[in-house]
């Protein structure tokens, strides 16, 4: 320890000690700035075979000319070495195997991308916007109400993936807009739609719409049903709530056995096909040997016609025996043996 101190009272020493410091530290600074630089360039970010899609994607897009971090770091140095940070931890995820495929599907990163980092290109004060024929955006109202760009427009750097959520999409405004009164933003065909635009889609006006294509897009997604119809909406025209609640749809003496015994014809506004009630009311049945018509004498003289009476009414055996004709209702009509 002496030696030592007897070493730093020597100039010659000193001087050549802070020289070695001020080197390592300048070799040290060089490095550092060499790595984040590389780390930040477009070749590098497609390095890695995870985001190989998105990085041809990106070479396909717009925005090719623009570097990976001018969007996705925070346009300042704080915010830039903060993100290098917080990126350490994708380090770990490359090595180990366990990174998220497809990259951001959900468009988290999107959606927390800030608008100054658009607007460092695109000056929106003065910016006229080309939307496509038929659509209004006002940008200003988004602008005021703190909405970033990439809320919207999360694919305009990676288009064409189908594994990713597509913002620009009419659906995707529907997580603001809405018909509901409880809605962010308002829902109305004119709030985005000129008057002289044709607001029925094109597979409405197909002869196949109703029944079978509606019911099929119905049940694929919903909510594309909801940017334009209310809940009542389909309720009032199936005459039941619509989709069928969840909980004891078909158990109990309510739900579907009310509507069903009051109002038939409303179940086969959907369900068309040949004993699809049979199925399930006509225990014993096997849609597999024939259709329950040709089945059902066997099972009523093995089990007896009282089970028929609590559906069909007292006079719909008679008015297919005898007059070789099925009433249009279950319930057979009032006085079918009537001359």
């Amino acid at each position: 320890m002496k030696n030592l101190l007897l070493l730093f009272k020597d100039q010659a020493f000193r001087r050549k000690t802070v020289t070695l410091l001020v080197m390592l530290v300048a070799i040290l600074g060089v490095m550092t700035a060499s790595a984040l630089t590389l780390t930040s360039t477009p070749v590098f970010c497609g390095l890695c075979h995870e985001m190989g899609a998105d990085h041809a994607s990106w070479q396909q897009s717009a925005h090719k000319n623009v570097s990976c971090i001018a969007c996705h770091t925070p346009p300042n140095l704080i915010g830039f070495v903060q993100h290098k940070m917080a990126a350490l931890p994708e380090l770990y995820l490359h090595l180990a195997d366990r990174y998220e495929k497809p990259i951001n599907k959900e468009s988290k990163v999107a959606e927390e991308l800030g608008s100054e980092n658009c607007g460092l290109c695109h000056k929106m004060v003065n910016r006229r916007s080309t939307p496509s024929t038929g659509i209004i955006i006002n940008h200003v109202a988004h602008i005021k109400k703190e909405i970033n760009c990439t809320t919207c427009h999360n694919r305009v750097a990676h288009p064409g993936l189908k594994e990713y959520k597509n913002f620009m999409k009419m659906g995707a405004c529907y997580r603001c807009h809405g018909l509901d009164a409880k809605a962010k933003a308002p829902g109305k065909c004119s709030t985005c739609h000129p008057k002289d635009f044709d607001l029925k889609p094109v597979n409405h006006k197909s002869a196949d719409w109703l029944p079978p294509e509606h019911s099929k897009a119905a049940k694929q997604e919903r909510k594309n049903c909801q940017m334009c119809h209310q809940e009542t909406f389909c309720s009032n025209c199936h005459g039941m709530q619509m989709p069928h609640p969840a909980d004891n749809w078909t158990k109990g003496a309510k739900q579907h056995t009310a509507i069903g015994k009051a109002n038939p014809a409303s179940c086969t506004k959907c369900h068309r096909q040949q004993d699809f009630c049979s199925t399930c009311h006509h225990k014993g049945y096997d849609p597999g040997k024939g259709a329950w018509i040709q089945f059902h004498p066997s099972q009523v003289k093995e089990k007896g016609a009282e089970s028929c009476f609590e559906c069909h009414g007292p006079t719909y055996c008679a008015y297919c025996h005898v007059r070789g004709e099925r009433p249009a209702s279950v319930k057979g009509p009032a006085s079918a043996l009537a001359p």
